[in-house]
């Protein structure tokens, strides 16, 4: 004769949300693994932003000399970030001018550049759109898309040497307007697109400044009126022409300036640089015709050493495609034209659409790499005459069987260190907000492609990557939504595999105030050494650093909270891996109670004949009404001293 038996299990109605939780967790882990970045390195969180932590809409980070960050805010806040020796991070808000920035679009705080003397200076520089308001009469206009028709702006301030800690704060007053100083003197943005793009010092200490064309995507041709920008005099009447602005010498849109850091004049050596005007467009102007250059770099060990030199480094720009092409180009001298709007890309033009002769470049600079999301393939060019398809035989590529593919191209750094496997050494690191990869670059002698790798996958979208050369690693800044509120770091340690966190606990529920005695005994290093513990609670509160602590949950009143306890381990190897885990804790909240079942009474089930049974159940619970629990009901097979469940 065959022995059935039942079980019951009684779930709180709030608990079934833990469930899915559970099974959303299960679903991103296996999806990370998918996601993975190339054997050998680890991709370490640094910093957790977030609504209400600051760093909610990252846009930049940067390093000074000693490796401390710095990191700016789409709506205009600029914060020190610091780590100490257990890599506990501290924010600290160094500059907020969010009343004078503004966040709407891809338009807010979009750069940062330290001084390369920073240490010893405390100049920092910012990139930013005003609104419309506040550059009238100094007061906030707010952020709503009525005000553009506005300028971009370029201001150099002081950080406090002095503060403790250092570099924390600004000096009083050391508000330094450079480009924007008035609304004829600024960038001008009369939509909500390609406003802002890079701050980035020359190897000859010149500034330098790429622009986008200023317009909303269908701004073509003469489409614009602009009445109120022309009054203010933001444009004049001669430059309401739209997207043509990039291709006009006088209009500050679609560039790449090179200025004075001190005063933001332009230097005597840019190619239409006039003694009588230097802070006009033309003395200002590098190079010209592009639509939306968000980032550039410099290659580095090319360039000069001083202004007169003419030479402030080969840069390199990712310029941001309008629908046929995402470009990689490089100005290699003075006065270059990219072509936009008339030309995207290797071979691809915008004749039909803009068709005024007046603008039309006699020849144009083509990028030394392209691609596409719905492109038939991704192309290197080579001398300005030989296009290559990626993965071909002149050209191999190894794709994992996905396509060369994206829509938003964000060029990073350089990396410059010696850490990394030697194929990624002097690779420049470029990546795809929309497509969410990393890939990377190696150029040759002629600073062409001379080969390009995957890097990573990711989850997430990606905003830039950012070299630390004090830790020798690259950081990069993601988020799963628009504002990017992490910032990651990728290392290199083979020999080095991060800890396994455990937490354990007395219990996980029971009437306030609870005390849970928690442990982490169970966590362990692969590699054997000691570890440091961080406890948090919740906001991320340490409560401590122990190895067994206990902690007293205390809601307020008789009301029922559910806390989530996070256990950060920390092995000591190299750049200190980390490994977190979590569990939930359940105050003033009890389990249920399970009175009787219609089938306490049954032991055997006659044999070859169907049995009807009859399921119910008298539950209580001290928290909850019975009609909001729910049932759950499985039956097993049992043999052999172990079960099967059906």
């Amino acid at each position: 004769m065959k022995k059935f038996y039942s079980s019951l299990s009684i779930t709180h109605q709030t608990n079934t949300s833990c469930r899915i939780l559970f099974l959303i967790l299960v679903f991103i882990h296996f999806s990370l693994q998918l996601f993975a970045q190339p054997s050998g390195f680890q991709d370490q969180l640094r910093v957790q932003g977030g609504v209400g932590s600051g760093l909610f809409s990252t846009t930049g980070i940067t390093f000074d000399k000693d490796g401390k960050m710095y990191a700016i805010e789409a709506r205009g806040k600029v914060w020190a970030v610091r780590f100490d020796s257990n890599g506990n991070e501290t924010r600290y808000l160094m500059l907020d001018i969010s009343d004078e920035v503004l966040n709407t679009g891809d338009l807010g705080l979009v750069s940062i550049v330290l001084h390369p003397d920073f240490l010893s200076n405390g100049y920092f520089y910012l990139m930013y759109a005003v609104n419309r308001q506040f550059l009238i009469d100094g007061t906030d206009g707010g952020d709503n898309a009525d005000q553009s028709g506005s300028i971009v702006r370029v201001t150099r301030y002081t950080a406090d040497m002095n503060a403790s800690p250092s570099y924390t704060s600004v000096v009083v007053n050391s508000k330094l307007i450079l480009l924007g100083t008035g609304p004829t003197d600024g960038i001008p943005i009369l939509g909500t697109n390609h406003g802002g793009g890079c701050l980035l010092f020359g190897n000859d200490g010149t500034l330098l400044i790429s622009t986008g064309d200023g317009g909303s995507g269908a701004d073509i041709g003469y489409q614009g009126s602009y009445q109120e920008a022309i009054d203010l005099g933001i444009i004049t009447a001669a430059q309401n022409v739209g997207n043509y602005r990039c291709q006009m010498n006088d209009a500050l849109n679609g560039k790449v300036l090179r200025i004075n850091p001190a005063n933001g004049d332009g230097i005597s050596s840019n190619p239409l640089y006039n003694s009588g005007s230097p802070r006009s467009a033309e003395s200002r102007m590098w190079a010209k015709g592009f639509r939306n250059p968000f980032r550039m770099t410099l290659i580095p060990n090319t360039g000069g050493h001083s202004p007169e030199e003419a030479n402030p480094g080969i840069i390199v720009v990712g310029d941001v495609g309008s629908s046929k092409r995402e470009e990689i180009n490089t100005i290699t001298g003075p006065n270059q034209n990219f072509g936009w709007p008339y030309y995207e890309g290797i071979d691809e033009d915008n004749l039909n659409t803009y068709d005024d002769p007046a603008y039309l470049p006699a020849s144009y600079r083509k990028p030394i790499f392209e691609y596409r999301e719905w492109a038939a393939a991704a192309n290197v060019f080579l001398n300005q005459n030989t296009k290559i398809e990626l993965g071909s035989a002149q050209f191999p590529y190894e794709n994992n069987g996905d396509p060369f593919v994206g829509s938003t191209i964000i060029l990073g750094d350089f990396y410059q260190g010696t850490s990394y496997p030697t194929k990624y050494q002097n690779a420049l690191f470029f990546t795809d907000f929309s497509s969410k990869w990393i890939k990377v670059m190696k150029l040759n002698a002629n600073y062409e492609p001379e080969s390009i790798e995957n890097f990573a996958q990711l989850p997430d979208f990606v905003l830039g990557t950012v070299y630390n050369p004090t830790e020798d690693a690259m950081y990069y800044l993601t988020g799963n939504a628009l504002p990017c509120d992490q910032i990651r770091r990728f290392i290199y340690a083979p020999e080095n595999a991060p800890p396994i966190a455990k937490i354990e606990m007395d219990t996980n529920h029971g009437i306030a105030p609870l005390a849970v005695a928690f442990s982490g005994i169970k966590s362990y290093d692969p590699e054997g050494t000691s570890l440091t513990y961080e406890w948090t609670v919740d906001n991320n509160t340490i409560f401590s650093t122990g190895l067994a602590p206990h902690h007293l949950f205390t809601p307020l009143g008789n009301s029922q909270q559910v806390y989530k306890v996070k256990l950060k381990v920390t092995d000591q190897n190299g750049f200190g891996l980390s490994a977190t885990d979590s569990v939930y804790v359940y105050a003033n909240n009890t389990e249920p109670t399970i009175s009787s079942t219609s089938l306490d009474n049954i032991n055997v089930i006659p044999a070859n004949q169907n049995y009807a049974l009859s399921l119910a159940a008298n539950v209580t619970d001290a928290e909850t009404p019975t009609n909001n629990l729910t049932y759950e009901w499985t039956i097993a097979f049992a043999h052999n001293g172990h079960e099967h469940k059906n």
